[in-house]
């Protein structure tokens, strides 16, 4: 059918836009799969999709608005995810919440992520040691290099530097040594006493400049 643009596909859905008018050959066509396929099919309107690929995009249900429930309207998957199980690595939620800001209420990153409401944790990337490598932490103390092994699950933060801040890389048993966040500056905290993200010494342009990557990556797509 003419007119019809596909957005996205997978193995149990499709996402399309099309005028309202073909909208009565859009569900005799989809009568005529369910009739010859003995599925039936689901359907979900959106006023918004934000796409990166299949696997991460922000879709907002058509009739959201400020008294209605997020968690009814908007639907979050991969990089837009802002709530993450700790199997899939929830690294620098900050980022992702930046996204749904920008995309649903037009905050700029740098508007909402420089707010002094967040949490630390917004801010905590991780990293797991493997059995063939070690994490160290390499800081210079007195013009000599320092290296700290860091616990099997470590969690940092991005910072502007200080004391307790460094290098943290991967010290792999062949020799090899390969940064886990290359030419940044990171912090541990294994312990936090204190959620209130202000209080730390967060390099907050390096999750805005983030945050702008894929921004940027999303609105210049073709």
């Amino acid at each position: 059918m003419s007119n019809i643009k596909f957005l996205q596909m997978n193995t149990d859905g499709i996402t399309y836009v099309y005028n309202k008018k073909y909208y009565p050959i859009v569900k005799k066509i989809c009568a005529w799969w369910e009739k010859t396929t003995k599925i039936g099919l689901e359907y979900a309107y959106y006023d918004k999709m934000v796409i990166m690929d299949v696997n991460n995009y922000l879709a907002v249900k058509s009739g959201f608005d400020e008294t209605k429930d997020p968690k009814d309207y908007i639907k979050k998957k991969g990089l837009f995810e802002t709530q993450k199980p700790f199997h899939k690595d929830p690294s620098s939620l900050v980022i992702p919440k930046s996204l749904e800001q920008y995309f649903i209420n037009n905050l700029t990153p740098k508007d909402f992520i420089i707010d002094e409401k967040h949490s630390i944790f917004d801010f905590c990337n991780g990293v797991k040691k493997k059995s063939n490598f070690k994490l160290h932490l390499i800081r210079e103390i007195g013009g000599v290099e320092v290296l700290t092994e860091q616990q099997k699950v470590t969690r940092y933060i991005i910072t502007k530097g200080g004391d307790d801040s460094g290098a943290l890389v991967k010290d792999f048993d062949d020799g090899r040594r390969v940064s886990v966040e290359a030419e940044k500056l990171v912090m541990p905290l294994n312990t936090i006493t204190e959620p209130k993200a202000s209080l730390y010494p967060i390099d907050l342009n390096h999750y805005i400049n983030e945050t702008e990557k894929i921004i940027n990556l999303i609105e210049n797509k073709e």
